[in-house]
């Protein structure tokens, strides 16, 4: 039986329609039979498609107070939940959320713009 997190998160995903609320890019429900499935259906390696797998946000770090709610438990990528975290003072979800999406007007799938994969390094798109 899947936790209360689990639950949520899988929830938040779902309305999110698999997309993380930073990056935009479509997430990986972690199971590993649809992963070769998930890598061949988005070109991606399994490395890379490991990154994209969905984790719960918390909107308002636990640290801080915030709580397993559905309110304040979003869907994020591996990739950019531990990145956001990463820093001394973690930018609050809005502004990181602008900083992953920067990218050219019109263009609607990430992983067509050079840099939208997470692994690739420093991004070429400015702010990421």
């Amino acid at each position: 039986m899947p936790s209360r997190i689990a639950k949520l998160r899988n929830e938040a995903a779902r309305r999110q329609h698999h997309r993380c609320c930073y990056c935009d890019l479509v997430m990986w429900d972690g199971r590993e039979v649809s992963l070769s499935r998930f890598c061949r259906l988005h070109g991606l390696t399994r490395r890379q498609a490991r990154q994209r797998r969905v984790t719960a946000e918390h909107l308002a770090a636990r640290a801080d107070g915030g709580r397993d709610t559905r309110a304040n438990i979003k869907a994020a990528c591996l990739f950019c939940n531990r990145t956001r975290h990463r820093s001394r003072s973690p930018l609050p979800p809005l502004l990181y959320r602008a900083r992953r999406r920067g990218r050219p007007s019109g263009v609607e799938d990430r992983s067509k713009v050079e840099g939208a994969r997470h692994d690739a390094g420093k991004s070429s798109t400015p702010g990421i």
